[in-house]
């Protein structure tokens, strides 16, 4: 399935907060002069599974809000790195699941910094 944009000024965005213990989402419309609500959520898979079954909870959960929203397009916070690399590569993980979930149905991709 590949989705298609109409009208450039008419735009879906989903953002995501990626992490492995809960990961947020927003979706939201512009019409080329206003930004309105469709609707936002965290997934939260159960903490007492191992992280494999965690992440692939997340990412069936994920896809099912992408086919839901058909955003045109995916907005994905980077990890920040302080003084935890290993929390970092976990968030790296959850990332990628929102770059497959977006990749599956043609939809771009934009990473941003936690400051932007």
């Amino acid at each position: 399935m590949k989705l298609k944009v109409l009208d450039q000024d008419n735009i879906r965005v989903i953002g995501i907060d990626p992490g492995t213990i809960a990961m947020g989402y927003g979706v939201i419309d512009w019409d080329g002069q206003n930004f309105s609500y469709v609707e936002s959520g965290i997934v939260i898979p159960n903490k007492s599974d191992s992280l494999p079954l965690r992440l692939y909870a997340i990412y069936q959960e994920i896809t099912t809000i992408i086919d839901r929203c058909m955003p045109h397009e995916l907005a994905v916070e980077d990890p920040f790195v302080a003084k935890n690399v290993r929390s970092a590569f976990t968030i790296g993980q959850a990332q990628a699941l929102a770059f497959i979930s977006a990749s599956r149905v043609g939809i771009d991709v934009w990473r941003y910094s936690p400051a932007t």
